[in-house]
């Protein structure tokens, strides 16, 4: 246990591996080698590890349902999950970490009451685990209950203030209810934690574009340091291209249009924004391009900066489950 415990999962693995060959009746040494098997990301050998444990006692074999679920739901056995993920559950509701599992896996199929249904039991059990406030906090946004999303993250932040998935989720259903003032403050209290997520750094620019702040250099140091981190950070280039518009820069502009849509070629507004500036620098063929470029691409029922915000919401819950 002492490799895995370091993290060298490999070694880890192999010394489980000799345990299960010469200790076969031992459950621990099979489910052992299970666990190192997933932290290393090989699902279908994890799996046959946990399968080959032998029967054990009550607490082994809700053990057992437990990290069968999590290895079925990263094979996308998504049925199967679900069903050891909640006999788990059901036998040790205690457990955090069987709590914000399940909850996750419902949060990935989108079904985000009984998501909240799960973290909000887990709760009762576990009333200081900042993970499943979180939980609980993401699955009442994405459910559409903005208000008890924020009173959820606000509990959070009260329990840990430097947590900043917290900050970003709050600063970011703030933003889309048309708080500007009150994202702002609660973007840069993120930003002052130790540990930014880097997408903060994206917000936070947004947010004082959207605010019409005076502070260029800082939004453009808030925004070199979001891709600096998020390399592919298509909005991060958009967001730079609107503020270089507003200063009248259109080459610069139009040099971070262009890269948003080399990014995501499918991202409609760089197209939108491109097809205005190619006019105001005479490039009219290619301004007509971009707008038909605009045109064919399909209205989308939800922005990219909501797509992207979810996606590094839900990674960083599933980080959180994952270092248990």
């Amino acid at each position: 246990m002492f490799l895995a415990q370091k993290e060298l999962y490999s070694p880890a693995a192999e010394v489980f591996k000799r345990c299960a060959h010469d200790y076969p009746e031992l459950f621990e040494s099979h489910y052992n080698l299970a666990l190192a098997r997933y932290a290393l990301k090989q699902f279908p050998e994890a799996f046959l590890a946990i399968e080959r444990a032998p029967a054990g006692s009550a607490p082994q074999e809700v053990a057992r349902h437990y990290l069968r679920g999590k290895i079925e739901g990263a094979l996308q056995r998504n049925a199967e999950a679900a069903e050891d993920l909640e006999m788990a559950f059901r036998s040790n509701p205690q457990q955090e970490n069987y709590a914000l599992d399940l909850g996750l896996l419902y949060l990935q199929h989108q079904q985000y009451p009984k998501a909240a249904k799960v973290f909000d039991g887990g709760i009762r059990l576990n009333p200081q685990s900042v993970y499943l406030w979180f939980g609980l906090a993401l699955a009442l946004f994405l459910e559409g209950r903005t208000e008890q999303c924020l009173s959820a993250g606000e509990h959070l932040l009260a329990l840990r203030p430097d947590f900043t998935p917290a900050s970003l989720l709050l600063a970011f259903v703030l933003t889309i209810n048309g708080k500007l003032a009150e994202a702002e403050k609660m973007a840069a209290q993120g930003l002052n934690s130790p540990h930014p997520h880097p997408f903060l750094y994206y917000l936070h620019a947004s947010i004082l574009l959207r605010l019409h702040s005076k502070h260029d250099a800082q939004i453009l140091r808030e925004l070199t340091t979001a891709e600096r981190a998020m390399p592919s950070c298509s909005l991060c280039a958009l967001a730079k291209g609107k503020l270089e518009e507003a200063r009248s820069d259109f080459p610069a502009a139009i040099t971070d249009m262009e890269r948003a849509t080399r990014q995501d070629p499918a991202f409609p507004d760089p197209w939108y924004h491109l097809a205005t500036l190619y006019a105001r620098s005479g490039r009219h063929q290619e301004a007509e391009l971009a707008r038909r470029r605009f045109s064919s691409l399909k209205a989308e029922s939800e922005s990219r900066e909501t797509q992207a915000f979810r996606k590094v919401l839900l990674e960083s819950l599933s980080e959180s489950s994952d270092a248990f």
